[in-house]
């Protein structure tokens, strides 16, 4: 019943909204919108129009559109929301296949060109059905040049395992984090999760993109630990990273870090690169994967 779903959505922004009262600095509520099933009473921009107006009601400004299979009455809903909001923010978000298409039958990528010129999206992008590493591989094979609104890509976990009558998603959390993060580094703009993502795993993007390396300016955290060091807190012997990159791909900025560590007897460890800065070769090591680091971030 049309009344029963907008108390849903009524009671599920109102959560929202007090779910982001604890949380400082910047923080956004999307009222999020997928396939909306129609029948012959109805057509499908009046259903999208009741649901819009509820949220619209509630004052929400920004909107996601995603899992669409098509493009039907996309730009239309689109047009009527920025009507309504001038000021709003419009995502849209295709359900893509490894092979390149929706549910509905549609080759995503002609979806996302055709789309590029609506005045009324500001973003557009793809998610569900695929794992990250799929959506990666897309997202590398667009001309990023003819891009004119917001990249944003919303992969599953990965892909699901039925046990029992449960569908089951294996994938780690440090799996989806990294191919998260190659997908910023493409120039995705906006990224999150979708079917089989737990709170580890969008923790562990938040976490990835907090301590990206780029450099250590703006690293608050990184900072206070070098501060901390400098001043014998906690009697630190050493820094233990998952890989080089997570603690900088800026080389200048990982040696003179790491001189200035050891300086007050501290060492490096990363996990994943075998690397022991307290070793003969560690340094060396360090040295040269730094400097690579920082030639893939530039390019």
């Amino acid at each position: 019943p049309v009344e029963k779903v907008k108390e849903m959505i009524k009671k599920g922004y109102q959560i929202a909204q007090n779910a982001i009262k604890d949380f400082a600095g910047e923080r956004f509520i999307f009222a999020d919108i997928g396939p909306v099933p129609v029948n012959e009473e109805k057509d499908l921009l009046e259903a999208y129009k009741e649901i819009a107006n509820t949220f619209l009601e509630c004052g929400a400004q920004n909107f996601l559109f995603e899992t669409m299979e098509s493009r039907e009455a996309i730009e239309e809903i689109a047009s009527y929301i920025k009507e309504k909001a001038p000021g709003s923010f419009i995502a849209v978000s295709f359900a893509a296949s490894p092979e390149g298409y929706t549910r509905g039958g549609f080759f995503v990528k002609k979806l996302f060109w055709d789309l590029q010129q609506s005045e009324s999206i500001d973003a557009l992008g793809f998610n569900c059905v695929s794992g990250p590493k799929h959506l990666l591989d897309l997202v590398q094979r667009l001309d990023k040049k003819k891009i004119k609104k917001y990249l944003t890509i919303m992969p599953n976990a990965g892909y699901p395992t039925l046990l029992g009558n449960r569908m089951y998603y294996e994938q780690s959390y440090t799996y989806f984090s990294n191919n998260i993060e190659k997908l910023l580094e493409e120039g995705v703009a906006m990224v999150g999760g979708c079917c089989g993502t737990r709170p580890k795993d969008i923790k562990g993007v938040a976490e990835m993109m907090h301590f990206s390396g780029k450099n250590i300016q703006g690293r608050q955290e990184f900072q206070r630990m070098l501060n901390d060091i400098q001043d014998g807190k906690d009697d630190v012997s050493y820094v233990l990273v998952f890989k080089l990159s997570r603690f900088g791909r800026n080389a200048a900025d990982v040696l003179n870090s790491l001189q200035l560590m050891q300086d007050f007897g501290v060492n490096l460890i990363c996990v994943e690169d075998g690397i022991d800065s307290s070793k003969d070769a560690g340094k060396l090591m360090i040295s040269v994967l730094s400097a690579v680091a920082e030639i893939e971030r530039e390019n």
